[in-house]
């Protein structure tokens, strides 16, 4: 039942947000000094996939955090809806006009992903969320990630790449 009203809040909050105007909210991305070396290998590497895949809507690493760019931490450990994976947070307001403008996403993963594809392959899944896509239900895609779990252990995925569907999706939202 919590596994369900977690996914409603997710698809009521989307609803909020056009893609479009996230999609063109494109900032540099600040890795916080809290992640561990490993996770910020996958990081990099998530980045390197996205960019190598997406001809003109790269993504930057930027050394210096500024409350504009897109920052990526670990869950606070206090937080009751701590997942094992994964999210995109976003921090905004309704303007004047009644459309709602985004002031600041961050990206939070768990401390707990301990295989190297299924961190990069979360991390990219993430960074797509960032650049306005949703989740897909075409098997294969990054957006249909799913991450299996069995006796408390994550188990390790393929390597990640960005499929038809998701650069179909990313084409959509801005023309990249």
């Amino acid at each position: 039942m919590l596994l369900q009203l977690l996914s409603i809040s997710q698809v009521a909050a989307y609803t909020l947000i056009n893609a479009h105007d996230v999609g063109n909210w494109v900032r540099p991305l600040y890795i916080s000094r809290s992640l561990s070396s490993r996770h910020v290998m996958c990081t990099f590497e998530a980045v390197n996939i996205y960019n190598s895949q997406t001809p003109s809507a790269h993504v930057i690493i930027s050394p210096i955090w500024q409350p504009s760019y897109v920052r990526i931490s670990y869950y606070n450990g206090d937080d009751p809806t701590t997942r094992r994976t994964g999210s995109t947070r976003y921090t905004g307001h309704l303007q004047s006009n009644n459309e709602w403008s985004i002031d600041r996403m961050n990206i939070e993963i768990s401390r707990d992903i301990t295989h190297h594809n299924a961190c990069v392959s979360i991390v990219l899944h993430e960074i797509l969320h960032t650049r306005g896509l949703y989740h897909s239900d075409v098997p294969g895609s990054i957006m249909n990630l799913t991450i299996v779990i069995i006796g408390g252990e994550m188990i390790d995925t393929e390597y990640p790449v960005l499929n038809d569907d998701d650069i179909e999706g990313l084409s959509n939202i801005n023309n990249y």
